[in-house]
């Protein structure tokens, strides 16, 4: 890297930093996104280990506490989970009796060697074992320690459940029925969310909810996991300005690949919660759950670059990268660029009744 600028096509000069750049390291996945989980999982997978499983049961708890706090009871008769690769979250709901009927949806069949319902029962007790051991290895989102969540979910045992487990490879738009609960983890950077939105409204029943956690793009590092030589770089510039970007100061960069990852990971809309809610309420979708996960403490082992710790080593904070974002995204607030993660949950409410 020789330059120590970069100018946008709006006319904003970034400053470049080399100590940032060797800080973040490779500017973007190199194993993306032609190695990815259903690529290597396409037939079968390993058994789902307990640390592994504990990070997607902290998920799956996060879900649960929300909908409680929104007055929502577990009690579900049909639920739906779209993109459910291993199909945890589906399968603790299920045996926990927490939804009658439960069906996981995913493209590629790895999940099905993955994880069984007997193995989600042995973790669960493994689970429950740890927590009442005072054990503090099991580790979930943003390395929150496994009792940030309500200490029910851990108590809890395996319960005996009731109706139908169906784990489906099929396209999401392509599925037919009605739902009282539809749940998305993490898979929602891999759709255009106004048509997936539109598609959920049309399965959910008069009443049904529909939940999701997803990456936050406007986080110092995203999804793509897409970096350069100033914090949130890949945020502040346009898709046209970060393939210059790297032709101009990176360009050693295979830049074809810096797009298939940039298109592979990204909602072309890059959302923020606001836009999430606003296309919900558009159809028929009311907000009833709205939470942003935040990294603000200044270091820690699995985001090293929260936005604290930007500010103070390289001078360049949320305030500077918003300037040049709202450029091109005027939605874009502040606490979006310190948001890792959004859990957002709505219900359905039939038309005239809204």
């Amino acid at each position: 890297m020789t330059q120590t600028t970069f100018t946008t096509s709006f006319g904003d000069t970034i400053t470049l930093d080399g100590q940032y750049r060797q800080w973040v390291g490779k500017p973007v996945r190199a194993d993306s996104p032609t190695h990815l989980y259903e690529v290597q999982y396409a037939k079968a997978a390993p058994p789902l280990g307990l640390g592994a499983f504990s990070y997607k049961h902290y998920e799956a708890c996060m879900i649960y506490d929300a909908l409680r706090r929104a007055g929502i009871g577990l009690d579900f008769q049909s639920m739906l989970d779209i993109g459910s690769g291993f199909a945890a979250m589906p399968r603790i709901t299920w045996v926990r009796n927490y939804a009658r009927d439960v069906t996981a949806l995913d493209l590629f069949p790895y999940g099905v060697t993955a994880l069984s319902n007997a193995l989600v029962r042995r973790r669960l007790t493994e689970i429950a074992l740890a927590q009442r051991s005072g054990l503090r290895n099991l580790r979930g989102p943003m390395g929150k320690w496994e009792w940030v969540v309500s200490r029910e979910n851990f108590a809890l045992p395996p319960v005996s459940s009731s109706g139908r487990f169906d784990y489906q490879v099929a396209n999401v738009y392509e599925l037919e029925g009605q739902f009282d609960w539809i749940n998305s983890s993490l898979t929602l950077t891999h759709f255009n969310h106004a048509d997936l939105f539109a598609k959920i409204a049309s399965l959910l029943g008069d009443g049904g909810v529909f939940t999701f956690t997803v990456e936050c793009w406007w986080y110092p590092v995203n999804s793509t996991q897409i970096t350069g030589a100033a914090p949130w770089l890949c945020q502040r510039l346009t898709r046209d300005d970060l393939l210059r970007y790297f032709r101009e100061c990176e360009p050693e960069v295979d830049g074809d690949h810096v797009a298939a990852v940039y298109d592979y990971y990204a909602d072309p809309a890059h959302p923020t919660a606001s836009d999430y809610v606003a296309t919900a309420v558009a159809n028929d979708l009311h907000p009833v759950i709205v939470e942003r996960h935040m990294n603000a403490r200044s270091w820690s082992k699995r985001a090293s670059l929260a936005p604290p710790w930007l500010k103070r080593e390289t001078g360049q904070g949320a305030l500077e990268a918003l300037e040049n974002i709202r450029r091109f995204k005027p939605g874009v607030i502040v606490e979006d660029l310190y948001t890792s993660h959004y859990l957002l949950g709505f219900r359905k409410v039939a038309r005239g009744n809204s």
